[in-house]
Formats: C-alpha cells, structure tokens, sequence
C-alpha cells in the first residue's frame, strides 16, 4: 500500500514539473498566434511565439496578448475582444475578432485571429464645377460669343428644396444679362442669347448638357448698337454672372454658387465733323471735315458720310465715301466728304 502511495505521487510530481509556467520549464510544442488586421487596416500581422516572453500560470493572470496555461494544462492565449491593436483605414470601425473569446483555448501550434471590421460608404460628394475663361474681352455691339471650357466637374448630389438630395448625372448653365459700367457715371447694358443667337434676353441657358470635363460651350453676350454709338469712348467693365443647371434623370435643377466671368469692352473715339468749306468747281460742293485718326486703314476704307438733302428743288440722298487722297485733306490732317448740291438745294 505505501509503495502504491509513493508511486502515484512522484506521478502527480512529475506532471506538475513538465507544465509550462512562468520560473517552469515550457512545454516542447512551440505555439503561435497571428493577429491579422483585415480588410480594415494596412497594417502588418502581429506575430506572438509561445517560446518568447512569459507565459502566465493561468487566465487571471494573463495579460492582454498573452499566453497562458489552462487548468487542464493546455496551452491558451488571452484576446481582449474590444481592443484592436492595428490603424483602422478611412470608413472602417473595429468590430470584434473572428475568434470572439476571451480567453482561446489552443488547439493547434498555429492559430489565426483576424480582425473584422464595419464599413460605412462615404458620403457622395457634392455636385461641383468651375468654368474658364475668367475674363474675357467684348468685340463691341452686336454679338459676342465667348468661348468656355469646363475646367473641373464632379457629378454629384445637390440638394433640392422639392426632392431633397439628388445624384445629379449632367450639367449645363444659365446667365444672366447686366449692365457695362466705366465709373464715370456712363452706363452700356447687355443681354444674353443662346449659341443660336435666337434672340437676345435678360436670361437664358447654352442649350446642351455636360458630363465631362474638358468639354466645351458657348455663352453669348449682345449688345445693342444703338447704346454702343451712343455711349462716350472710354473703358467698361462688368461681369457676366451664370449658374449651374444640373439635371437628375432628366429634371433640371438650377443650384450651386453662381460664377462670373469679368467682361471688358472698349468704346473708341469716334469720327466727329469738325469744320467744312464750300467748293466751285462746275458744281457746288459743301466739303465736310471728319476727323478719322482713330481709325485703322481697314476702318478708314469703310467709312463714308450719307447726306440728306433738302432744299427748294427735289429733296435728294447723297452719298459720300472714303477715298485715300491727300488733296481732301485740310492743314490739321482732317478727312473731307463732299456733299455736291445744286443752287435751288443751297
């Protein structure tokens, strides 16, 4: 009977001597627990071995991350499940692990622990666009088309005030007429048209969509060359103010910052009459002085004066064109235009 005691206890001693704890000797199988980040990090795996650090007597002991020894003598490893070690990327959020337990009881040399995490898409961006030119420069009355080019466009949502957001799927713009200032007190308005030039208006759209950047439109500015003539030389300024037209399966929706595009336009000095004289020549002729330094050749060619004449004979038209000849010219350099009559006309 003692030698049966004896025996079971150096069993039970020898048993004890072979579990790994900590100040023991660790068991010859090497464990190795992989902590892998997902889909939600870019970080590395962690790697935790059995045979590096020290491995906790038991669950209470153990630390986060740790190995331990089960009270069946097994090898264990303690996973927080509410702290995740790796950088979460751009709209994830940590969730749990894929082995949920607290305390993992090993069962092979090699385990894997992967993080899952919870995705939340971002938010679409908002519908954007900016346009060039910046500032343009008008050719003088009637129409101007200003040639413009879509510089950037993001095609997202807006917010309406009859459907809420909307995806929006193509853009187009709409402008506005204004009014020419040279801070003098002298005023030129302007209107708009479409690239048609069906008419001029206070407002209007180009008349086509667009999807991309890159693409190029139109947007036409007229003036009305009876305010053009009529208004002293000098430099005017203004702006041209548009808007995004955007459409969402196929509803248009006027929205976003307005844009201006700066509109120059130059009023030249203009041909005026500055003295005439009368000429006998086999007929009569009332000789007009023009003063035309401010115009080119090209311009000077395309000149011409149309009298109006009335008298005690038959009233009458008479039309006096440019001709580049020094003799019509007076000692200050000023162009004459004769206007020829006939007595009962003087």
């Amino acid at each position: 009977m003692k030698r049966k005691l004896l025996a079971l206890l150096l069993a039970c001693i020898m048993t004890v001597s072979l579990l790994p704890v900590a100040g023991v000797s660790k068991a010859d199988t090497v464990y190795t627990v992989i902590l892998d980040p997902g889909e939600g990090s870019d970080d590395a795996q962690i790697v935790y071995r059995s045979d590096k650090g020290t491995i906790a007597s038991n669950w209470s002991a153990a630390q986060n991350c740790q190995f331990y020894i089960e009270d069946d003598g097994s090898m264990a490893f303690k996973l927080d499940p509410y702290i995740c070690p790796f950088t979460e990327k751009e709209n994830y959020e940590f969730d749990k692990w894929s082995n949920s337990n607290r305390y993992i009881k090993l069962t092979a040399a090699e385990t894997t622990i992967t993080a899952l995490w919870t995705y939340t898409p971002p938010a679409p961006p908002a519908a954007s666009c900016t346009i060039s030119p910046a500032a343009y420069t008008l050719a003088g009355s009637g129409y101007t088309d200003i040639p413009c080019t879509i510089e950037t466009l993001v095609l997202g949502t807006i917010q309406t005030e009859e459907y809420g957001e909307k995806q929006t799927t193509v853009v187009s713009f709409e402008y506005y007429g204004g009014t020419l200032s040279d801070n003098a007190g002298h005023e030129i308005p302007f209107k708009v048209d479409d690239k048609w030039h069906f008419g001029p208006k206070d407002s209007t759209w180009n008349g086509n969509f667009y999807s991309l950047a890159g693409d190029q439109f139109k947007m036409s500015v007229w003036i009305d060359p009876q305010d053009f003539d009529a208004a002293p030389a000098g430099t005017y300024t203004g702006v041209l103010n548009y808007t995004c037209r955007w459409q969402s399966n196929g509803v248009n929706f006027i929205t976003g910052d307005p844009g201006t595009i700066a509109l120059t336009l130059t009023v030249a000095e203009k041909p005026a009459f500055v003295s005439q004289d009368l000429l006998l020549s086999g007929e009569i002729g009332v000789q007009f002085f023009v003063d035309l330094s401010m115009l080119n050749e090209t311009d000077k060619a395309n000149t011409y004066v149309t009298f109006a004449i009335s008298g005690k004979g038959k009233d009458s038209i008479d039309k006096s064109e440019f001709h580049p000849d020094e003799e019509r010219k007076n000692s200050k350099g000023y162009y004459g235009f004769i206007c020829k009559v006939n007595a009962l006309q003087m």
